[in-house]
C-alpha cells in the first residue's frame, strides 16, 4: 500500500507516524511546499519574546529523522498542484527545479493546513507588514527586528495569536498597539471576561482600540478609524492577526465537498465524500462535541488529534473523532486565559435554556500567595455542563482541563461539586474553585439561590427592586450603586424588619461569596424573591469598564 500525506507539520506528520506504527511494510510520502517540517508553530510568539532561545527547539525533527527511524519519506519545497481521484494520481511541483511529476496512492491524506487572512488595505504589502502562521514567517520578523530600528508595533487582530505577540513585541522592549475590529478583544470569550484581559493589559501599558477600520499604513505609521474619529498612530512595524483560512483549493477542485466554513468536510472517521481520500488538521471542518454542529477552529492539538486517528484508520482502523470542545488556553504576560465548551453569546445565539454562573477564588490559599481567578460556567437546565471560562494567573489550565474533561464525559454541575481532587496549600484551597463552581450551579439549579450579573443589574429601567450591600461601613461609601442601602453582614439579622419580604431584594458584596451566605439568612427568614449578585462589585466595576470602552 502506498500512503501519500500533503502537509508536514502536524497532522500530516501524526498521520504518518501512526500508519507507520500500524504497517510497516507500507509506502510512506509526505510532499509540502515548506521548507520546515513537524515544528511548533505555537511556540513562534514565545521565541519572538526571546523565552525560546533556539528556534531548533521549534523544529526537533528534519526530513532524515523521518527516513532514517521511521522510511518515512518526506520531500520539502515540493507542492501538490492537482489531485486526481479517478487515476488516483497527484500532480507535484519540485519548486527547487521547477520540474513536475505524478505520484500515485492507494490512500491519500489532506493535511494543507490554513493560511493567514490578508488585511486587504493601503500598505498592507509594505516590508515591514507581516503575518506569523510559519515558521519562516517567525524568521522574517525576527530578523527584519534585528536589522531595523523598531520602537513602535502595532498588532492587528486580538485573537489568540495577536495578544500573545502584545506580550512578545513588549518583552523586547517596544511599546505596543492593539487594534481589534470588533467591539471587544478576543472575540472568542464573553465581553465580560475579555474585559478582565483588557483592563489587565490597559494598566500595563498596552494601547487597545475596539471598533476599529484600518485605513492606510505608511512605513512610518498607521491610520484607522474608531466611529466618526480618524487615528494615526506610529508604527515601524505592523502584525496582521486577523485570523486564518484553509488551504482547500486542491481539494475542491478534486470535488472534494467543503463545509461553509470552506474547510473539508468529514465523516466520522475522518474520510472525504471521496474513497480512499481522508483530511486531518486546520484544513479539515470538525464539529461540536455538545451539539454536533459543525464548527471550524483550527489549534495544534486538534491538528495532533485529527492527523493519528487517519493515520489509524488509512491502516485498517476504524476510530471514531468524537468532535471537539474548543478547549484552548494562552498566556499574555503574567495572565493565564483559558475556556472550552459553549460561551454564553453561543448559547443565547442557538436558543439554549442555560443557566450562567460567574465567582471568584483564590487559585490557592492567600497565605501562600494565592490570587483570584475569575470563572465562569455555562450548564443546562438538567446541570448538565456545556462551558466555561477562567481568567487567572496560576492554577487555569489544571481547572479549564478538569471542566473539559467532566464535559467530555458528559458530567454534570453536581459532579464538579462532589469531584475528589488533590489539595495541599501550595497548589489549592482545600474546597477547589472546580468544586464551588459545582456547588454554585447546583444551589442555582435546585436550591432557588438565583444569580443576578451585573450586566442585567446595570440594564436601564430596572425598578422596584432593592439592593442590598453587605460590604463594611468603610468600603460602602469608597464605591456602590446610588440605590443601594447598606446593611453590613454581621448586622442583616437584627434589621430584617427594614426590608420587605415580598420586594426583589438583590444582595451584593466584593466578589459574590459573603452575599450568597446572605441570600441564604433571608430565604430562611421567609423573604420570597432574593438574588446574589455574581461576581460581586468587582463584576460590576468591571462591566462598567466594559461600558466605557464601547
Amino acid at each position: 500500500m502506498r500512503i501519500i500525506v500533503i502537509g508536514a507539520v502536524a497532522g500530516g506528520t501524526s498521520a504518518a507516524m501512526k500508519a507507520r506504527r500500524n504497517d510497516e511494510k507500507a509506502e510512506i510520502v509526505i510532499y509540502d511546499k515548506g521548507k520546515h517540517i513537524s515544528y511548533s508553530g505555537c511556540g513562534m510568539p514565545f521565541y519572538l519574546s526571546g523565552e525560546v532561545e533556539k528556534s531548533s527547539e521549534l523544529t526537533p525533527r528534519e526530513s532524515g529523522y523521518f527516513e532514517l527511524a521511521h522510511e518515512i519519506y518526506i520531500k520539502t519545497e515540493h507542492e501538490v498542484e492537482k489531485i486526481d481521484p479517478k487515476t488516483k494520481t497527484i500532480l507535484v511541483k519540485d519548486l527547487k527545479t521547477g520540474e513536475k511529476f505524478t505520484d500515485q496512492y492507494d490512500k491519500l491524506v489532506i493535511a494543507t493546513g490554513a493560511r493567514a487572512r490578508d488585511l486587504l488595505v493601503e500598505g498592507a504589502t509594505l516590508p515591514h507588514v507581516f503575518s506569523l502562521r510559519t515558521i519562516e514567517d517567525m524568521f522574517k520578523i525576527d530578523d527584519y527586528l534585528k536589522t531595523h530600528k523598531v520602537e513602535n508595533v502595532t498588532v492587528i487582530g486580538s485573537g489568540y495569536v495577536g495578544v500573545e505577540l502584545v506580550d512578545s513585541f513588549t518583552k523586547r522592549g517596544m511599546k505596543v498597539t492593539l487594534l481589534e475590529k470588533m467591539e471587544q478583544i478576543i472575540p472568542n470569550l464573553d465581553e465580560e471576561m475579555a474585559q478582565y484581559v483588557r483592563s489587565y493589559l490597559e494598566t500595563i501599558g498596552i494601547k487597545i482600540f475596539t471598533g476599529v477600520d484600518v485605513k492606510k499604513i505608511t512605513p512610518t505609521s498607521i491610520t484607522f478609524h474608531q466611529g466618526e474619529k480618524e487615528h494615526e498612530s506610529p508604527s515601524e512595524l505592523v502584525l496582521v492577526a486577523i485570523g486564518v483560512k484553509p488551504n482547500t483549493e486542491i481539494a475542491s477542485e478534486a470535488g472534494i465537498v467543503l463545509g461553509d466554513s470552506k474547510a473539508i468536510k468529514v465523516n466520522e472517521y475522518l474520510e472525504t465524500n471521496i474513497k480512499d481520500i481522508y483530511a486531518a488538521g486546520d484544513c479539515m471542518e470538525a464539529w461540536h462535541m455538545i451539539d454536533k454542529k459543525p464548527l471550524y477552529l483550527p489549534l495544534g492539538s486538534t491538528a495532533n488529534k485529527t492527523g493519528r486517528i487517519v493515520g489509524d484508520n488509512i491502516t485498517g482502523g476504524k476510530v471514531i473523532f468524537k468532535g471537539v470542545l474548543g478547549t484552548a488556553i494562552f498566556k499574555v504576560f503574567d495572565l493565564s486565559i483559558g475556556q472550552t465548551g459553549k460561551t454564553e453569546k453561543q448559547a443565547l445565539k442557538e436558543g439554549l435554556d442555560y443557566l450562567v454562573i460567574t465567582h471568584t477564588k483564590p487559585d490557592r490559599p492567600h497565605f501562600m500567595g494565592g490570587q483570584d481567578m475569575i470563572i465562569k460556567a455555562l450548564s443546562l437546565k438538567d446541570g448538565t455542563i456545556i462551558g466555561a471560562q477562567i481568567v487567572g494567573h496560576e492554577g487555569v489550565d489544571k481547572r479549564i482541563d478538569i471542566i473539559a474533561t467532566t464535559m467530555t464525559l458528559k458530567g454534570k454541575a453536581s459532579d464538579l461539586e462532589d469531584m475528589d481532587l488533590a489539595y495541599s496549600p501550595p497548589f489549592a484551597t482545600a474546597r477547589d474553585p472546580i468544586n464551588y463552581t459545582g456547588m454554585i450551579l447546583e444551589n442555582a439549579l435546585k436550591k432557588n439561590r438565583k444569580l443576578i450579573s451585573a450586566k442585567e443589574l446595570l440594564r436601564p429601567g430596572q425598578t422596584k427592586r432593592v439592593i442590598l450591600d453587605i460590604r463594611s461601613p468603610i468600603a460602602f461609601p469608597q464605591s456602590h450603586l446610588d440605590e443601594a442601602i447598606n446593611i453590613p453582614q454581621m448586622y442583616v439579622r437584627d434589621n430584617l424588619t427594614k426590608l420587605d419580604k415580598d420586594a426583589e431584594i438583590i444582595v451584593c458584596c466584593l466578589s459574590g461569596w459573603t452575599s450568597n451566605a446572605v441570600q441564604n439568612i433571608l430565604l430562611n427568614e421567609g423573604f420570597k424573591d432574593v438574588k446574589n449578585l455574581a461576581g460581586g462589585y468587582v463584576s460590576i466595576a468591571n462591566h462598567l469598564r466594559l461600558l466605557k470602552n464601547k
